[in-house]
């Protein structure tokens, strides 16, 4: 908790400014070496999140994006986390959560799927929740978050239309 207090405060004597104040969040990155168990944390700044959109298609709710952010991703293969206790490279876990909410949540869907050369655009429906109170981060916050997560209304939308063509 001291190490992501002390890079938020690095973060801010660098980068002070009233947009930065209103749209950066901090996430917290935890990667766990598959041969020792030993967890590496990491603590970033954030002006938007880039959010996956669930495999399946037709459509989703914004939960279900920020639910496969958050999702514990394998880093195997050529993806290997190097751990510096091993000495070499694992098979590893990787979870990410937000540890400080921004003021203004910028959130990007990613739309493109496959390699360089073969992207194909996604044409997935998501849905926002309208209810009453907006989009609740909760589910989705570091168990280290100091006090309640807020709650966010929608206030715009970018809609990019058009292909790769």
């Amino acid at each position: 908790r001291e190490q992501a207090r002390r890079m938020w405060a690095n973060y801010w004597a660098r980068n002070e400014s009233p947009v930065a104040r209103l749209f950066t969040a901090q996430l917290h990155s935890v990667v766990r070496c598959g041969g020792c168990g030993r967890e590496s944390h990491c603590f970033d700044p954030a002006m938007d999140l880039s959010l996956p959109l669930p495999r399946g298609g037709g459509s989703c709710s914004l939960d279900d994006c920020l639910r496969a952010f958050v999702q514990d991703e394998a880093l195997d293969g050529a993806d290997r986390y190097y751990c510096s206790r091993c000495k070499a490279h694992q098979d590893s876990r990787k979870s990410m959560r937000l540890l400080q909410c921004p003021q203004v949540l910028v959130l990007q869907l990613k739309r493109f799927a496959g390699r360089p050369g073969l992207r194909t655009k996604l044409s997935t429906q998501v849905s926002f929740p309208c209810n009453f109170g907006g989009l609740d981060l909760a589910p989705f916050l570091s168990p280290d978050a100091d006090g309640p997560a807020p709650r966010y209304s929608l206030y715009g939308i970018v809609h990019h239309s058009g292909s790769l063509d």
